[in-house]
């Protein structure tokens, strides 16, 4: 659980049957901390007995996997419905790793790659996520006093871990978002429900 390696790739074995199993989305929700839920978008029918066998409950009918089709609800997505969302994401910001005016690309010399940095504050992943919504498509209605986004982070957490022994390690700041958003361009909504939203991590999905 502490590793979104190690469960990208029990996710990854879900699908590993098919030549193209497609872009699969997943959030771990820990409401219940003995109880944690897996929640897994695929683009095919999964197979997920393994990870039951490895870290769940297999002769418990409540710890058995549960799939749903939500193709029907995706083609009833309409402008101006209302859903409630829960999404975990990777804030992310970059940083120009050259002062200004040392190359820009178009004077020949290529700029350099910025650093790409985790957000670290709860208010500064919220504007990432609130400056980002359109290009989702949706909205996230303001309501309530000063009418303040109809949205709260839900979890915080900064994620550290190696893809290979010996390598460097990875950090991840991840934010889960919980909230109402207003549908405003159907299709743009569904490709990110079923691609993911922008940042470097993207494991979640909105649900």
């Amino acid at each position: 659980m502490g590793s979104p390696q190690a469960m990208h790739a029990a996710v990854a074995g879900a699908t590993a049957l098919y030549d193209d199993p497609g872009r699969s989305l997943w959030r771990l929700d820990a409401d219940a901390p003995h109880r944690p839920v897996l929640l897994v978008l695929t683009q095919v029918e999964a197979d997920f007995t393994h990870i039951v066998e490895q870290a769940g409950w297999p002769n418990v009918a409540a710890g058995r996997p549960q799939g749903r089709d939500c193709g029907g609800l995706l083609s009833r997505v309409e402008a101006g419905q209302r859903y409630r969302f829960r999404v975990t994401a990777n804030p992310v910001q970059t940083m120009a790793s050259q002062p200004s005016g040392t190359g820009d690309g178009s004077s020949g010399v290529p700029r350099e790659r910025g650093r790409v940095l985790g957000h670290r504050t709860a208010a500064h992943q919220s504007r990432w996520f609130l400056e980002r919504t359109a290009r989702w498509g949706f909205e996230v209605p303001r309501t309530g006093v000063g009418e303040e986004p109809d949205m709260r982070i839900l979890h915080r957490e900064r994620l550290s871990f190696g893809k290979e022994k010996g390598a460097q390690r990875v950090s991840l700041q991840t934010a889960t978002f919980e909230g109402v958003l207003t549908v405003t361009e159907p299709k743009v909504l569904v490709d990110a429900l079923t691609v993911g939203v922008a940042g470097r991590g993207r494991t979640g999905a909105v649900c």
